[in-house]
């Protein structure tokens, strides 16, 4: 019995739980448009840290079917109070998108 215990509580410290984001644009799943969204969007454009595809949806902020730095754009106007970020409907979640990747370097 002690050794479920400990099993249990070592996986709840290794392991981390990663929720689905509620909002268009909110990547990092936190319930808002925050600089680390702009960060994690600027580094998935730039190649430097690739999306996971389940997250590539959700980078898409203005909802063009293109994830590009109009998204970033679109994020710092709704950290600057400027637009809100769409919520993401209770069907949509777990969809698979026809989202295009845009590169910073197609612009």
């Amino acid at each position: 019995m002690k050794f479920r215990k400990l099993a249990l509580i070592i996986m709840l410290f290794t392991y981390h739980v990663f929720s689905m984001p509620l909002r268009f644009g909110d990547i990092d799943g936190d319930g808002m448009a925050t600089t680390s969204d702009v960060t994690i969007l600027s580094n998935h454009l730039s190649g430097k840290e690739m999306l996971s595809a389940e997250l590539e949806p959700f980078a898409d902020a203005n909802r063009d079917n293109v994830i590009n730095t109009n998204d970033i754009e679109f994020i710092v106007d709704v950290i600057l109070g400027l637009a809100s970020l769409p919520i993401v409907p209770d069907i949509a979640v777990g969809f698979s998108s026809r989202v295009c990747i845009q590169n910073v370097s197609d612009k």
